[in-house]
């Protein structure tokens, strides 16, 4: 597949992406589900054209080693913070997208770190030049959560590769490039990534295209906190 066909398939997806989010998070309201998240974001992917395919991890709870929880049906309450990431395709290429819904009124703080985490997360997407080195980029968003105090530890990648997924084999994710402290790799026009920041229940992730004037933001829901009271 040509660059054209693929930049196409990317940039339909990542809309996919956003129009899902917005109905998955809808669902997550008093008495609902993790399940009716999952049911609205499957039945947006067929609906706008995306391939029949795993919605993407959904899962409820606090923090931010439980991103790729498994899904339950137990009733959301007041105070729960739906982690969302979609995962949808068009002819096997993805795009994703994270963000998190609060059932009822969010705390102070998770409001803080919802902002500071996403402060955090546009300046590392906007270092993301042709010729930036990976752990250059990476480390905006890993010393920053450190330093901020919203973590006290940053144990994972920073983001990776988005490129085909076939229907079936051993790996959900692109690992070919990552960004981490030791990632010495340059970036280039026409890479596409997959950039997705947690910390203190809060969580986003976007479907970044650089370019050679910059990186573009392909999923572009608002960078905010879902509220549903």
């Amino acid at each position: 597949v040509g660059w054209v066909d693929s930049s196409f398939r990317y940039s339909r997806t990542s809309g996919i992406a956003d129009a899902a989010m917005v109905r998955a998070a809808a669902a997550c309201v008093r008495g609902g589900s993790q399940r009716d998240a999952a049911k609205a974001a499957a039945a947006t992917y067929i609906e706008l054209g995306a391939d029949s395919s795993h919605v993407g991890p959904i899962a409820a709870g606090r923090g931010w080693d439980f991103l790729h929880g498994h899904m339950e049906d137990t009733p959301l309450a007041d105070g729960d913070i739906v982690h969302i990431e979609l995962t949808p395709r068009i002819a096997g290429y993805s795009a994703r997208l994270m963000r998190c819904a609060v059932v009822g009124t969010p705390s102070a703080e998770l409001v803080r770190a919802a902002e500071t985490l996403r402060e955090l997360q546009d300046r590392q997407i906007a270092a993301m030049q042709p010729g930036a080195v990976a752990h250059d980029v990476d480390a905006i968003l890993r010393q920053g959560v450190i330093d901020t105090g919203l973590r006290t530890s940053f144990d994972n990648i920073s983001g990776y590769t988005l490129g085909f997924y076939a229907q079936a084999g051993p790996r959900t994710s692109d690992f070919t490039r990552i960004f981490h402290p030791g990632a010495a790799w340059r970036l280039e026009a026409n890479m596409v990534f997959h950039m997705y920041a947690s910390a203190q229940g809060a969580s986003y992730s976007e479907t970044v295209l650089v370019t050679d004037k910059g990186p573009e933001r392909l999923t572009r829901l608002p960078r905010t906190l879902i509220i549903n009271h």
